[in-house]
């Protein structure tokens, strides 16, 4: 796993590890300023406006807090808008937070449609599954689905939702500075972040996107030439190089900059830096207005100002970290002991904008490009004429299925490979009790996977003793990391049904932890030792025999009658 390693799952521990004070939100004026201006408009399409252009001129995030002191401003469907808008702004949204955010959405759909805004967002994911709590029944199957997904937001570069991204880090001599974390732990800057970085690798990048690294000191280091699929692969490569990063030389900010911009199809760049460059900064400002000005297509940068360890507060590696947001049209986050909690950066403020500038009417498409035309036109907003076809992104509502990969009709659909992006839920899994035999307590686990395949519910159940349990855990922490194993705190001599009870509620816990978060096609331990493979085999194959009947039957010439959808159209995706 290398010397930086640390694939850690949602845990609690994982987030305590990760505990940092996060500095640099918006301030108390420039949240007076925004509900005083939100107050006096009247149209949807003004309030939208004057947040987006409050995120213009000042490249600070909101806090979850700030978020849900702005939610009233923006009734039903403004608010779910409102969240698109938010996005990369929104940093630090606790899933208490969120539970009163959604109870402001009244219309069940809606709040569906803004669960799946914000999930990116969460920092506390253990606790996502208090959200299904706020939807009707008809709902539930498509709020665990969106809840199972969910991976939480990273301590330092926040929700990483683009799908051409290069992140851009910090490898001098500076970002060996060793500094505690909020929980006692000591680590140094670039250690850390390599940390952060494996926990974004391996939970939020998917497939279909593309990334790339490049990591500077007086030298310019890039891991690949160009973008590159997140194929598992590549991904495994990636985790390796960032393992094998060493702080040393002077910080070269500049020609960092220059080529990761010549990058045109990367549309977001992550800067991580403790702001200190070599060149002088008004030079690297300078030539950043000109190389974003020579782009053909637009590109993003956020900064991320990371000076933990810091034993004086100079406030110039700040500012000049959330200059380049700014002019970048990114979000600026500092992690500093001596930040203040509120401060403002890059805030120059008009009283009347002008929102048909050229400039703000480029920012404001860039933060509509990925929000459905219909949210728009209900709040009479922008018509979908009005987008050029390759700007607007037509995107389904979450609780609407809709096979995205259609087969042909004279191939057989290949289940096993829908299975693969079909989300693992925990209450598929449980221990509904034990037995004694041999000596050995048996822990019965019960496996109930509903459509497994189209129409065909997965059951069975296998059981196992408790140092098998211990066996798997040791094999799988040797390769990822898992949560902590229930203690083997009941002696064979004082063993009572309410000792045993425990046990079995604290493996239940452990086994449903593993079941959704541990990768069953990176470690194939786990389903094997739930048999998995040959139960979900078998149904694949009735289900393959069931599609070649089906057709078969369809394709005969004795009705004139238009034949029924074939079963893998409803596969769940």
């Amino acid at each position: 796993m290398g010397r930086h390693g640390l694939h850690l799952i949602h845990s609690k521990a994982w987030e305590k590890h990760h505990e940092l004070p996060i500095h640099g939100v918006r301030s108390q004026r420039q949240m007076h300023r925004l509900q005083s201006r939100l107050a006096e408009l009247q149209q949807p399409a003004d309030r939208l406006q004057q947040l987006a252009y409050e995120m213009k001129i000042s490249p600070q995030a909101f806090s979850g807090d700030q978020v849900l002191t702005l939610a009233p401003y923006f009734p039903g469907t403004e608010l779910v808008l409102a969240l698109h808008l938010f996005d990369n702004h929104l940093f630090g949204l606790r899933c208490d937070l969120a539970i009163h955010l959604l109870n402001m959405i009244t219309v069940p759909e809606q709040r569906l449609d803004a669960l799946q805004v914000i999930d990116e967002n969460l920092l506390d994911p253990v606790n996502r599954f208090q959200l299904r709590n706020l939807f009707p029944p008809y709902l539930l199957r498509q709020a665990d689905q969106i809840l199972a997904e969910v991976r939480g937001q990273s301590h330092i570069y926040g929700s990483v939702t683009s799908s051409r991204v290069i992140f851009l880090i910090d490898t001098s001599g500076s970002m060996s500075t060793e500094f505690q974390t909020d929980c006692g732990e000591y680590s140094n800057r670039l250690e850390f972040i390599v940390h952060d970085l494996h926990k974004i690798l391996h939970h939020r990048i998917q497939q279909q996107m593309k990334f790339n690294i490049i990591h500077f000191g007086t030298h310019v280091h890039p891991w690949k030439h160009t973008l590159t699929p997140a194929t598992h692969h590549h991904l495994k490569q990636a985790e390796h190089y960032l393992d094998h990063l060493e702080p040393a030389g002077t910080t070269n900010t500049h020609d960092a900059l220059k080529q990761a911009l010549s990058d045109e199809e990367a549309d977001t760049i992550y800067l991580l830096s403790d702001g200190e460059p070599t060149m002088d900064t008004r030079t690297i400002l300078l030539d950043l207005q000109n190389w974003l000005q020579q782009r053909q297509n637009p590109c993003v940068i956020h900064t991320i100002a990371f000076l933990m360890g810091h034993t004086n507060n100079d406030p110039r590696p700040r500012e000049f970290m959330a200059e380049i947001a700014r002019m970048a049209g990114g979000v600026f986050r500092c992690l500093d002991p001596f930040t203040p909690i509120h401060q403002e950066f890059g805030d120059s403020y008009n009283q009347n904008p002008n929102f048909n500038d050229d400039e703000f009417v480029q920012f404001f498409q860039g933060r509509l490009r990925n929000i459905p035309p219909q949210l728009l036109q209900n709040v009479g907003l922008y018509s979908q004429q009005q987008y050029p076809s390759s700007t607007m992104i037509t995107t389904n509502t979450p609780y609407q299925i809709q096979s995205s990969n259609p087969v042909q009709q004279d191939s057989v659909p290949n289940f096993k490979s829908q299975l693969k992006s079909r989300p693992r839920l925990q209450d598929e899994i449980d221990i509904p009790s034990f037995h004694h035999e041999h000596g050995h307590d048996r822990f019965t686990i019960r496996l109930n996977i509903r459509e497994i395949v189209p129409r065909h519910d997965g059951q069975w159940s296998v059981s196992h003793t408790f140092d098998e349990f211990k066996q798997l855990h040791h094999q799988l922490e040797k390769r990822c990391a898992t949560p902590s194993f229930p203690s083997h705190h009941h002696s064979l001599l004082h063993r009572s049904k309410h000792n045993q009870e425990e046990r079995r509620q604290d493996l239940e816990i452990y086994i449903k932890q593993l079941y959704v978060y541990v990768s069953p096609y990176e470690y194939p331990e786990f389903d094997l030792f739930l048999l998995m493979e040959l139960h979900v085999n078998q149904l694949i194959r009735q289900a393959e025999i069931e599609w070649k009947i089906h057709e078969q039957q369809t394709a005969m010439p004795s009705s004139t009658d238009e034949a029924p959808p074939p079963p893998y159209e409803l596969a769940i995706r």
